[in-house]
């Protein structure tokens, strides 16, 4: 079954190459279970770095809330290449259907080059893997081109009116 609403992914920079954190809001039709499992797949080009990857969940801001967590519990999360997982830790209680999800997920390097991102993908499932909600075709963000932050300069071999060579080092 589709999500009550189409998920929303954003990175908050649109710089190529950049390491940036992807908001993440979705709302499910159908319960996620408290052990069950959330992975987002990022566009090509997009990885996600096992080292500092990790995911906030931001508070529900509807005042007959509270701050109730969407996510409460606990949960781990993985990353490998394009796929970020984050797998509750079965402590929490089950996200009723219709329930707002937001969290941030921090670690995620955008494409490398300039241009459309391309399309993410979302899925739910059990702690078993059976899928619970999947959404494809995602719209991703335009990446823009990063700026410049260091340029080196060196000659190797310098002798006075003989051929070098320049090595260019840039820092994007």
């Amino acid at each position: 079954p589709p999500f009550c609403e189409p998920p929303r992914i954003t990175p908050d920079s649109p710089l190529a190459g950049k390491l940036t954190s992807l908001s993440v809001v979705f709302t499910p039709s159908v319960p996620i279970p408290s052990d069950g499992e959330i992975d987002i797949l990022l566009p090509p080009g997009a990885a996600a770095e096992p080292a500092s990857v990790s995911v906030t969940t931001d508070a529900l801001g509807n005042d007959d809330r509270g701050t109730l967590r969407a996510l409460d519990g606990g949960f781990v999360t993985f990353a490998q290449g394009r796929v970020v997982r984050v797998r509750r830790d079965g402590v929490g209680r089950d996200v009723a259907e219709g329930l707002e999800v937001s969290m941030t997920v921090h670690g995620v390097r955008n494409p490398q080059s300039s241009g459309p991102s391309g399309e993410y993908e979302l899925r739910t499932t059990t702690a078993k893997r059976e899928l619970i909600e999947q959404a494809v075709g995602i719209a991703g963000t335009d990446i823009t081109p990063n700026a410049l932050e260091a340029l080196t300069v060196l000659r190797s071999d310098y002798a006075a009116l003989e051929p070098s060579d320049l090595i260019l080092s840039l820092t994007p």
